[in-house]
């Protein structure tokens, strides 16, 4: 499983709004806004490709997203490089 921390940078005025709707979201947790424009979520999947398609997913899909940030990308195995080695290659 893959763990990823990710700020999701809003219009002001509208971060409840979103993080309604981000709560009905699957594999995804809120910790709440910071300073009416920044919700906090947590990401947990199984594949890493999913991180990266939920952040599309959030930034093309509302409006008023203006910006979504992952901080931190972590697996509780020893997934994380041999994806990250696959997808790289898979890039190229």
């Amino acid at each position: 499983m893959f763990i990823s921390s990710i700020i999701v940078k809003v219009n002001p005025g509208t971060a409840k709004e979103i993080e309604k709707e981000i709560k009905k979201m699957g594999a995804l947790t809120s910790y709440g806004i910071h300073k009416d424009e920044n919700i906090i979520i947590v990401a947990e999947t199984e594949k890493l490709y999913e991180v990266k398609a939920i952040c599309s997913q959030l930034m093309h899909n509302y409006k008023d997203v203006t910006g979504v940030f992952p901080t931190y990308l972590t697996s509780d195995n020893d997934e994380l490089e041999e994806h990250m080695l696959e997808e790289e290659m898979e890039a190229h």
